[in-house]
């Protein structure tokens, strides 16, 4: 039978992030920790950061990310990545892709470290294009659980903006935000069958239930339909 992963103390991986966002100026949180801080709903075994401009500034990254006590670099891809991770914890600081900077907040550890986080808002549309762009169940929890918590009115407002701030990911013709409401509509993850939501994670009730990621997800997305604006008729703004 295979072993579980140990699973790390979940403030001392937050304090460990905390530490890497010291060392390293302007790296932000985001993925599953992020979400779980702001949503409460599970926990993370790691801490992923994204920073702007990776590929300038990589030498000074990498030596910054090595100058941490206990810090094991294990991939590095220049410009793009460095994984690792502190006192075995797994730890990563990846460039951000999206031009525009993200809207970020910060929040206080028990041991007073201060770590830096998206908004709840903008922790939303990163999830939210992880859906699109991944399709793993992870995302559709975590935009469930995150909805939920902002509720669909905030959330509907937050994810209105993606089309513009997704702009250079959605393809000619496409639109960023169409192409969201159609996933969460009929929420379908690649790899559903491989994850054990009620053992996933740490997490809470009703997130431990596939139907109740299903059923926030559609109901987000009929929020989203009902925001947009109408489409105009055919020849609408045409001479007659």
């Amino acid at each position: 039978m295979a072993r579980k992963p140990a699973v790390p103390d979940w403030e001392t991986l937050l304090a460990q992030a905390a530490i890497l966002q010291t060392e390293v100026p302007g790296a932000v949180l985001v993925g599953g920790t992020a979400a779980a801080l702001h949503a409460g709903h599970r926990i993370s075994f790691d801490h992923d950061h994204v920073i702007r401009d990776l590929g300038r500034n990589y030498g000074a990254a990498i030596a910054a990310l090595e100058s941490i006590a206990g810090w094991r670099t294990q991939r590095r891809v220049r410009g793009k990545l460095v994984l690792g991770g502190i006192h075995g914890i797994d730890a990563g600081l990846r460039n951000q892709r999206r031009s525009q900077p993200l809207e970020t907040t910060s929040i206080s550890l028990k041991n007073g470290a201060k770590l830096r986080i998206p908004t709840v808002a903008e922790m939303l549309r990163i999830k939210a294009f992880l859906v699109v762009e991944r399709n793993a169940t992870r995302d559709y929890l975590d935009v469930a659980a995150l909805s939920h918590h902002l509720g669909l009115r905030d959330s509907t407002k937050a994810l209105g903006r993606m089309s513009d701030l997704y702009a250079q990911f959605a393809g000619e013709g496409g639109d960023m935000l169409v192409s969201l409401a159609v996933k969460l509509a009929n929420p379908d993850p690649y790899d559903l069958t491989e994850v054990d939501l009620s053992e996933y994670k740490g997490i809470i009730a009703p997130w431990n239930h596939w139907h109740a990621v299903q059923a926030q997800c559609r109901a987000l997305a009929v929020a989203l339909l009902k925001a947009a604006p109408p489409a105009s008729p055919p020849g609408a703004g045409k001479n007659s």
